[in-house]
């Protein structure tokens, strides 16, 4: 949830939930607040910063224990509008904590087919600063996924 305080700088507040098997975790959570802005509003490009403290719990798969700690989010958002039907997006966002650092970055370009019907091409990277036992620090996701705008 944001709120704009000009029309570059905005507070927010941030809230994650995931459940990833593969990951070695059973779910993670993270609840923060903080800032963002702006940094290019030029004509099809688009690119916002944010970041702020927060609390991260974490539920290890192998003992079924959790972990509380508090840590920091960084985020990236770029945008590249090519046309009325085609754009690319880059998402990167890093969570820091004692526990792990993870960091997440997803490229996708969108290309609208009617007027409520999208088709998306993303590639998504995963990686793990200290993944549990047995587990690869860097994971990558391939999707193809059809999107519908209300």
């Amino acid at each position: 949830m944001d709120r704009d305080i000009t029309n570059r700088f905005f507070v927010n507040l941030r809230g994650t939930y995931e459940e990833d098997k593969f990951s070695g975790f059973d779910s993670r959570s993270f609840v923060g607040v903080g800032a963002g802005y702006k940094v290019l509003m030029m004509g099809p490009a688009t690119w916002t910063i944010e970041g702020g403290p927060g609390y991260r719990r974490d539920v290890f798969q192998a003992t079924g224990k959790s972990k509380g700690t508090f840590g920091a989010r960084l985020g990236s958002v770029y945008a590249y509008k090519f046309n009325d039907a085609v754009n690319f997006t880059n998402d990167t966002e890093v969570v820091y904590s004692d526990v792990s650092t993870q960091i997440v970055n997803i490229a996708a370009v969108t290309a609208k087919m009617t007027d409520k019907l999208a088709a998306r091409f993303s590639y998504e990277v995963r990686n793990e600063s200290d993944p549990p036992f047995g587990r690869k620090s860097t994971d990558t996701i391939s999707r193809i996924s059809l999107v519908y705008g209300f």
